[in-house]
């Protein structure tokens, strides 16, 4: 789906609204809708107008960023706020938007360009940091499974590196990490299929919302609910559901509005010639069954929610 860039080109006067083109990963979620709020709100209080352009609906949704992106340049948008589908992808496009003096922000994951003049993301590390310290608190014992997809995602490696920090100086001990397909019931089955060959697994650190989701079906498959501490990042329905039956045992909530909106802020500060910080970070929260009716937990999980 995409906005509408026809005659955005130009400079025009000096009354002219300035364009923001959002290209977006926007996967049917509740997630990314919030992230979609926040940024329009800060339109709305900047005067800018948003063009969105997003690339979860589609079956490459990296191929489908960088022509997103060359029909942004090529339209002269005033800026781009950028969620990159794939760490090294979109590096030529970054390039090209600093050739043209486009501003680019970068949010929710990071790409290798060191162009975009600001990321505003979650602290991957300090979170799943967080994270391992809970699993310990949560009684897992010895081996530990790391599961991610199976993309090139800075994000997830950053949540890797900060949980095997935590893990340090604690009786823990990572046993694999393993990389799963997209889609919860491939990840539920590649899931099923290790640990039925490793049954001296204690706990599972799963560092995308699919990801945690098809590593909780697999332990309630096998029987293993209550041997096993599950955690997860993100909070996708089928997750909450898990969460909520005790399957997994916590789940790491962002704060995807204030991404949005602080994403927006930032290329907006940026055309005022107010400079901004080369990261602005989102406070993410650990949310477990006996938390998640807390009022503050339940506006970030269902911020759409009368």
């Amino acid at each position: 789906m995409r906005g509408g860039l026809a005659g955005c080109t130009g400079t025009g006067g000096k009354d002219r609204v300035r364009q923001i083109a959002v290209v977006s990963k926007d996967f049917p979620s509740d997630y990314w809708k919030s992230v979609r709020s926040g940024a329009q709100a800060a339109a709305d209080e900047f005067g800018l107008k948003l063009v969105y352009m997003t690339a979860g609906e589609y079956s490459d949704p990296l191929r489908q960023q960088q022509e997103y992106m060359s029909e942004a340049i090529a339209s002269q948008v005033d800026g781009i706020l950028l969620a990159p589908a794939d760490y090294s992808g979109l590096a030529a496009k970054l390039q090209e938007a600093r050739s043209r003096r486009i501003p680019v922000v970068t949010m929710d994951a990071q790409t290798e360009s060191t162009y975009p003049v600001s990321h505003v993301a979650t602290d991957n590390v300090r979170s799943a940091a967080i994270a391992a310290g809970f699993m310990q608190q949560s009684g897992a014992s010895g081996k530990v499974l790391i599961v991610r997809s199976g993309s090139d995602s800075f994000t997830e490696d950053a949540r890797i590196s900060g949980f095997k920090k935590g893990l340090d100086g604690t009786k823990l001990v990572i046993s694999e990490t393993l990389s799963v397909p997209s889609g919860n019931l491939a990840a539920m089955q590649t899931a099923v299929a290790y640990l039925r060959g490793h049954t001296d697994i204690s706990g599972i650190f799963a560092t995308c919302s699919e990801c945690a989701a098809g590593a909780g079906l697999a332990v309630r498959e096998i029987g293993l609910t209550d041997r096993i501490v599950c955690i997860g990042f993100d909070s996708s329905q089928d997750e909450i559901r898990l969460l909520e039956e005790g399957v997994l045992q916590a789940i790491v909530v962002q704060n995807p509005f204030a991404m949005g909106y602080f994403g927006v802020k930032a290329v907006a500060d940026t055309l005022s010639g107010i400079k901004v910080q080369p990261l602005i970070e989102t406070k993410a929260e650990i949310v477990t069954k006996e938390t998640i009716k807390l009022p503050e937990y339940q506006k970030l999980i269902y911020p759409f929610d009368k």
